[in-house]
């Protein structure tokens, strides 16, 4: 009996099996049609996207899952940063920045066990790799002609896959790594530097006819426009004087500050041959007169000290520390208790005095302490010669060495040459900005500085060359004069126009 039932199941398994392929049989005659090779699909292709459209929900699914296992986006979530020590500087005030809007980011010690970012020099294996650009190059930019003194600096973003399956991005993550990318994007800060001022003599004299802002007119529309400008300087202005139209000391009227505010003046640097001519009291005039008005000095002061201390200036959170020092013989040389400037003996008119360097060498030290940025001046250099010696090109590799971020001169009534040492700019000088000297093109013709910043760090340096016509007055060249200024300041510079 139960051989006969279990053979009727056996029988009745098979029929159903052999009905189920033949029901399969009839699906596939009636949906494929074999000829020549080809397949024409029927009522598959409608099977087929509701097939997709499945396995898509699916997949979808499984991503949302994957994404929320690895990138919750809910407040509680922290997400681990680490930078490399080499990259700390530049990347670590752009990754705080979006912390203080992003409390979730949690910057992690460095090489620490399972990161969610890496801002590394290198590629960081087991995390996907983009390669982003972190600080701008800083570029020279004379006429049509640009020079690269710094290259751009490149990181890699290496971060945490944002799906198992798909490539899905934490939207966070991307926000950081933009956020990063544009934190130096911007200008913040703009600062302008001319060369040296001289409202005596003859330009005292235009400026008793014309009025005190008249040495200034022309060119104030293109210098003002900046958050700092920086200028030397060079004659004492006080009422006590009247001013001599001859000789080789130099004073102007107290009114001469008017012109250096139409200018846009908020530096003076006073360490130079002429600004003690007529003594201390003088001097000490002029520098009170100068803080009365707001504008900052530097290289002088009532003693060594405060010549020796740098001017800080703050702007958009940059701070900017200025130097300078004077080797020219002729001044009155500040000491413990004595009102002057800053000196350090070195040729033509001394000689190299290695305790000097050293002091130039600890103050730009000092300075960097609080600054981001450090300017040097010197007024420096043989008068008339296109040429730097060699103890003025040691002096300015020694100061880049020593924190200094750019290192500018004057004093030889000439341009001199420009270039870059180790990224940081030098031009060993600009050339009279505001004089009477009209006997050659040589002492009429100069170019200020037109520099631009990003956050903290140096973008752009433009070439603007001037000459000086009436005794006095610097105007902004245009087209062949300006090309051919250009050139020249090139050539001697050693830089293919």
């Amino acid at each position: 009996m139960k051989n006969e039932n279990s053979n009727r199941i056996f029988e009745g398994e098979t029929k159903e099996k052999a009905n189920m392929f033949s029901r399969i049989g009839e699906f596939f005659k009636k949906n494929f049609q074999f000829g020549f090779g080809k397949v024409r699909i029927r009522k598959l292709s409608g099977i087929l996207v509701v097939s997709f459209a499945a396995l898509a929900v699916l997949l979808s699914f499984i991503n949302f899952v994957s994404q929320e296992t690895h990138f919750p986006l809910v407040q509680n979530r922290r997400y681990r940063i680490q930078i490399s020590e080499g990259l700390s500087h530049f990347a670590l005030p752009a990754v705080k920045e979006f912390a203080r809007s992003n409390p979730q980011i949690v910057i992690d010690e460095y090489g620490a066990n399972n990161p969610d970012v890496v801002i590394d020099s290198k590629k960081t294996p087991g995390l996907e790799n983009e390669e982003i650009e972190l600080v701008p190059p800083l570029i020279l930019e004379a006429g049509k002609k640009k020079i690269v003194g710094r290259k751009a600096l490149h990181c890699w973003f290496s971060y945490k896959k944002g799906s198992a399956i798909f490539k899905i991005e934490d939207q966070l993550v991307e926000d950081l790594k933009e956020s990063i990318e544009n934190y130096y994007s911007k200008v913040s800060v703009r600062m302008n530097m001319v060369g040296d001022i001289i409202p005596g003599r003859h330009v005292a004299e235009k400026m008793a006819e014309h009025g005190v802002e008249y040495p200034f007119e022309k060119i104030a529309p293109y210098v003002r426009k900046a958050d700092i400008v920086f200028g030397n300087l060079e004659c004492p202005l006080t009422d006590s004087i009247k001013p001599e139209y001859e000789g080789m000391t130099f004073v102007a009227p107290s009114k001469t500050i008017d012109g250096l505010k139409l200018l846009g003046l908020n530096v003076a640097g006073v360490a130079n041959n002429h600004s003690t001519n007529y003594g201390t009291a003088p001097f000490c005039e002029t520098l009170e007169l100068l803080k009365k008005n707001e504008i900052g000095y530097v290289g002088g002061g009532y003693d060594w000290s405060e010549a020796h201390n740098p001017l800080l200036i703050r702007k958009a959170n940059l701070k900017i520390a200025f130097l300078q020092y004077n080797t020219i013989e002729g001044s009155i040389d500040a000491g413990d208790d004595k009102p002057g400037v800053a000196w350090v003996s070195m040729p033509p008119w001394r000689d190299e005095n290695p305790e000097h360097f050293e002091v130039v060498a600890n103050d730009i030290k000092r300075a960097k302490e609080t600054a981001d940025f450090v300017v040097v001046s010197f007024h420096w250099s043989k008068e008339d010669t296109y040429k730097p010696n060699e103890s003025m090109k040691k002096m300015a590799h020694l100061c880049i060495e020593s924190g200094a971020d750019m290192v500018v001169g004057g004093h030889p009534h000439t341009v001199q040459p420009l270039g870059f040492f180790k990224g940081k700019f030098i031009a060993y000088s600009l050339g009279n900005f505001v004089f009477d000297q009209m006997q050659r093109d040589q002492t009429r013709e100069g170019f200020f500085l037109k520099c631009e910043f990003k956050r903290n760090v140096l973008s752009k340096i433009e070439i603007v060359p001037y000459k000086i016509y009436d005794y006095c007055q610097p105007r902004v060249l245009a087209g062949k004069a300006k090309s051919r200024l250009i050139r020249k300041i090139l050539s001697i510079s050693g830089i293919k126009s």
